[in-house]
């Protein structure tokens, strides 16, 4: 049973910043310019590279829940779902109402809603893992999206989060509020539970040989 229920104020300042971003992300052409593909250039291999990680280290069950918080148009969503048709239930949640309206036209099974990181439009314990890709770096509130994380997870959930390693990286991308180094994060989510780190690696691409190094660091969190 979940003994803890969270809950956290988020700063005013960073509720007008997330406003901001989702009126840029909803008005501008960013998906169409950024996430229109799936799984096929360079992007897309960095993504599989993730999902075969995950995978290594965890495999959902039979009619798992799985949310994908910041999902924009939902490409990790289908992967899932195409993986595995009609085993796991698949949710996106993004805070762009454009990228789950586009998300929603193309699913194939998966379901979407809009919802921030600090307020999501579900009950307590209703997922059995999330994933969190490349959205902590973003946020202010570390915390509180954490804590909102466990709330919605049931217990011995799984939470898995990918950012860029601040000891790699040459400089903090402009949109980017925090980069962690990994002893950084990996002490913040060890108060939650019990914490993997799988680091990433060059990926080299069978046909063309080309290959490309990542900074990206996956974790594991699996809720006490």
């Amino acid at each position: 049973m979940k003994k803890i229920i969270f809950q956290s104020s988020l700063p005013n300042e960073d509720e007008d910043r997330q406003e901001k971003m989702r009126i840029y992300y909803d008005t501008s052409s960013y998906y169409e310019e950024n996430l229109k593909q799936s799984f096929t250039g360079k992007e897309s291999r960095f993504k599989q590279y993730l999902i075969k990680n995950v995978f290594q280290i965890y495999y959902p069950r039979i009619n798992e829940k799985i949310l994908d918080v910041g999902c924009g148009l939902g490409h990790f969503c289908r992967y899932l779902i195409a993986k595995n048709p009609h085993i796991w239930k698949v949710t996106g949640m993004d805070f762009s109402g454009y990228a789950i309206e586009k998300a929603s036209r193309n699913k194939i099974g998966e379901s979407y809603v809009v919802g921030t990181a600090y307020k999501m439009p579900f009950i307590d314990n209703s997922f059995d893992a999330i994933s969190a890709q490349e959205i902590i770096e973003h946020l202010s509130d570390t915390e509180a999206f954490l804590k909102e994380c466990i709330r919605v997870l049931k217990s011995n959930g799984k939470l898995f989060i990918t950012t860029p390693d601040a000891r790699e990286s040459k400089s903090i991308e402009k949109d980017h509020i925090r980069e962690f180094e990994i002893k950084e994060l990996n002490d913040i989510l060890s108060k939650y539970g019990k914490v993997s780190v799988a680091l990433s690696s060059t990926i080299i691409d069978r046909v063309t040989k080309e290959s490309f190094t990542d900074n990206f660091v996956l974790y594991m969190l699996e809720v006490k």
